[in-house]
């Protein structure tokens, strides 16, 4: 494991916040509430953050986002004295950070295995993921971050190999749970990651008696989660088609980081054949890896993507009949998740290719073609020409709290977005408010 010193890792924070900052400037020069992100934080303000905690969603817990929204809530009330009055900007901050935090976190797992060439194209690539036309969705807010749990569940599994402290596994294991109570799939992925690991090792006891904290503690969530587990979430208002399953498993899941500016003209028989190539070569390399280790951090990435794409195809069906024929890719926030993971588990194996020098160094031109693809497309993953025209300097959160409706003495109305989205929230803190 290389050994990469903290000021290292707050400068990349830093400097990844400075840059999605600039690829979408938007939550900065208009600071706006967007859909759960106001209606968590009201509930919040009208009934406390712990009952927010337990009951922002009927079907599952979502953790991490109202952690975050507090984070940001107590933010703009330090700054301002208010939590409404700069809510929108700071929850962009916050926002910058998650996503530059999961750059970083990108490097950290592929430095573990490879040289810092290799770990900084990884730190590129997930601060310029493409997001199609759903940028507004993702970056500058916090609601689309439980779609990351998986992927974060994953490298605290693979950092939890390389702790011996028994406190450091302890926080590990509640950094796992609490991806859990944010992302259900999250189960699946750590069952199925530790019952492929009692099966492997020789000495079982001492492996249960490791993981029977964590064990028992994901029991008692999946307690409390499972009677709640509905299809609200799983876009049951629209159905299955078949003309666009090939599609969605294919080119929208596991193949869009590599050929976002070709998404239009691909077909089902290429996208199958590239997810062939993909496949192959990764398997290759797993199989290939001699390093225990590392075999098992390509694996569990490997058991990660594998169990997201399964579970938003099954558990999200409905998307194949959003998708046409490769002529969208809305709506991106389903398929961001696993397709972070589809490009980490690429460059982990890309970074493995040193068997010989001629194919070490085709890794490397590999990798430039990568970052080139990026780097010449910037214009289709940073903010679109629409966005941009669409920006209004007296467009403003500011304004809609000054204009906010009154429901009852107690209560008022703030408009938030898209359209028709409204957060209820205690008077008081309206009046609080000096408007001009």
């Amino acid at each position: 494991m290389k050994n990469i010193n903290i000021s290292s890792y707050i400068i990349l924070i830093i400097f990844g916040m400075i840059v999605l900052a600039m690829r979408y400037t938007t939550p900065i020069i208009n600071p706006w509430l967007y859909a759960e992100d106001g209606v968590w934080v009201a509930n919040a303000l009208n009934h406390g953050w712990l009952e927010t905690f337990i009951n922002a969603r009927e079907d599952y817990f979502v953790f991490f986002n109202i952690f975050f929204l507090f984070v940001s809530t107590s933010i703009s009330s330090i700054i301002s004295g208010s939590p409404l009055l700069l809510l929108p900007q700071s929850l962009a901050i916050v926002s910058y950070f998650f996503y530059s935090l999961m750059a970083v976190m990108a490097f950290h797992l592929i430095i573990k295995i490879s040289n810092p060439l290799f770990s900084i194209l990884a730190y590129f690539i997930a601060l310029l993921l493409p997001l199609g036309h759903s940028q507004s969705e993702n970056i500058g807010h916090l609601l689309q971050i439980g779609f990351y749990m998986p992927a974060i569940a994953s490298a605290l599994i693979i950092q939890r190999e390389y702790v011996n402290k028994k406190i450091a596994k302890i926080i590990i294991d509640i950094m796992i749970w609490l991806t859990a109570a944010t992302n259900p799939v999250v189960f699946i992925i750590v069952g199925v990651y530790y019952s492929f690991n009692l099966l492997n090792v020789k000495n079982k006891c001492i492996l249960i008696k490791d993981m029977l904290p964590l064990a028992i503690s994901m029991v008692i969530l999946a307690l409390f989660i499972l009677p709640r587990l509905n299809d609200s979430g799983g876009l049951g208002d629209y159905g299955y088609n078949p003309n666009n399953i090939i599609e969605m498993v294919t080119a929208r899941l596991l193949l869009y980081p590599f050929i976002f500016p070709w998404y239009e003209k691909l077909n089902d028989s290429i996208s199958i054949i590239l997810s062939f190539v993909y496949i192959i070569f990764c398997t290759t390399i797993i199989f290939k890896t001699k390093d225990i280790t590392i075999k098992k951090h390509l694996l569990t990435l490997a058991i990660a993507l594998f169990i997201c794409l399964v579970t938003t195809v099954f558990g999200r069906i409905g998307l194949s009949d959003l998708l046409n024929n490769y002529q969208t890719t809305f709506p991106d926030r389903y398929f961001v998740g696993t397709n972070f993971l589809s490009i980490l588990l690429f460059i982990a194996c890309l970074s493995q290719c040193n068997f010989s020098k001629p194919i070490s160094y085709l890794s490397y031109f590999i990798s430039g073609v990568l970052l080139c693809i990026y780097i010449v497309n910037a214009d289709i993953i940073s903010e679109s020409e629409m966005a941009k025209k669409n920006i209004f300097l007296n467009d403003h959160f500011y304004y809609s709290i000054c204009h906010a409706e009154k429901i009852d003495n107690a209560n008022s109305a703030i408009q938030i977005k898209p359209a028709n989205w409204v957060m209820i929230v205690p008077t008081n803190l309206i009046s609080e408010i000096h408007c001009h």
